[in-house]
C-alpha cells in the first residue's frame, strides 16, 4: 500500500519509537536518521520488493555490513507494518551472511606505540582513549571538558553517551591521564575539545593509522587490545564486560581467543 507520508515523517516516527522503548540511545539516533536517509534515497521506504532489496545490499558489503543494513531494516519494516505503511516486510525472504566467528584481532603493542608516538595531541588523546580506556568512536565523540576529572583521588572519565544511552565511570590509569593532560590548554580555555560525529571519529583514526602510520588497523582494534588486556590480567569475565560497557557477557566472551572453562562457566551462570 502507499504510504501518505514523505519518508522523513516516517523516519522520524520509526526513530522516536525505538527511542521510547529503549533501542537507541540519543547518540545513536544521528547516525540511524542518516542510514535510513541513505536506503530512502536509493530505494524508499515503502519498497515491498525482496528482490529490489537483494540487489541494493548486493553491492560488496562485506557480511557485518550487510548484516548490520539486514537487521535495521527488518526492525523498520515490523514497525511498519503495524502501522500501515507497507503489508509485507522483504527482508524476510533474505539470510544473514555467515560472519568470521574468530575472535577479533587487537592492535599489537608496537603498532600502537608507533602510532602514539606521531600523532599530535588530540589524536593521540583517541588513540590513548580507545586502546587504554576502551572508548568507542561514539564515547570518544561525546566527550566534553565536564566529563574529564583529573584532581580527584581516583582521576576517571565520565562516558554519558555509550551504547544506547548508558552511562559509565573510566578510571584513568597513568597513560590515559597524560593524554588527557596534553589538552591542557584545550581543558582551559573554555572551548570545546572537539566537535565531531562518532562516524568521522572512527574514519579520521583509520586514515590516521592506515595512512600516516602505514599501519593495518582500524580504530575497533585499538578497543579490542583494551578487552584483550582487561581479559588478561582480571581473568574475569564480567569485571571486563563492566570495564568496556558491554551489555551482556557473551559479548565479550568473544573476545576470548581459545575456549576457557572458567570464563565460560561465569557466562552460564550469569545467565
Amino acid at each position: 500500500m502507499d504510504s501518505p507520508e514523505p519518508d522523513e515523517a516516517l523516519i522520524t516516527r520509526f526513530l522516536a519509537y525505538e527511542s521510547k522503548r529503549g533501542a537507541l540511545g540519543p547518540s545513536t539516533i544521528g547516525p540511524r536518521r542518516i542510514y535510513l536517509r541513505k536506503y530512502s534515497r536509493e530505494v524508499g521506504l515503502t519498497n515491498e520488493s525482496h528482490a529490489v532489496l537483494e540487489t541494493w545490499l548486493d553491492r560488496g558489503l562485506e557480511a557485518p555490513s550487510y548484516n548490520f543494513w539486514l537487521g535495521l531494516l527488518h526492525g523498520y519494516y515490523r514497525w511498519a507494518i503495524r502501522n500501515d505503511v507497507v503489508s509485507k516486510d522483504p527482508t524476510e525472504m533474505l539470510d544473514r551472511l555467515p560472519v568470521d566467528d574468530r575472535p577479533p584481532v587487537p592492535i599489537t603493542e608496537e603498532a600502537l606505540e608507533l602510532a602514539i608516538k606521531r600523532a599530535g595531541e588530540t589524536m593521540r588523546c583517541w588513540l590513548v582513549l580507545a586502546a587504554y580506556a576502551g572508548c568507542s568512536p561514539q564515547e570518544i565523540a561525546g566527550v566534553t571538558r565536564d566529563d574529564i576529572v583529573t584532581n580527584a583521588h581516583y582521576p576517571y572519565l565520565r562516558i554519558r553517551k555509550g551504547k544506547r544511552g548508558r552511562e559509565r565511570l573510566v578510571m584513568l590509569d597513568e597513560r590515559v591521564k597524560q593524554a588527557v593532560l596534553g589538552l591542557e590548554e584545550l581543558l582551559q580555555s573554555g572551548e570545546p575539545l572537539w566537535i565531531i560525529d562518532p562516524q568521522a571519529c572512527s574514519k579520521a583514526i583509520n586514515a590516521y593509522l592506515q595512512r600516516e602510520c602505514r599501519i593495518e588497523a582500524t580504530s575497533s582494534q585499538l578497543r579490542h587490545r583494551f578487552v584483550k588486556v582487561q581479559l588478561e590480567v582480571s581473568q574475569d569475565l564480567l569485571e571486563a564486560q563492566r570495564a568496556i560497557g558491554h551489555a551482556l557477557p557473551t559479548s565479550t566472551l568473544a573476545y576470548v581467543p581459545e575456549p576457557n572453562v572458567r570464563l565460560t562457566a561465569k557466562v552460564a551462570r550469569h545467565n
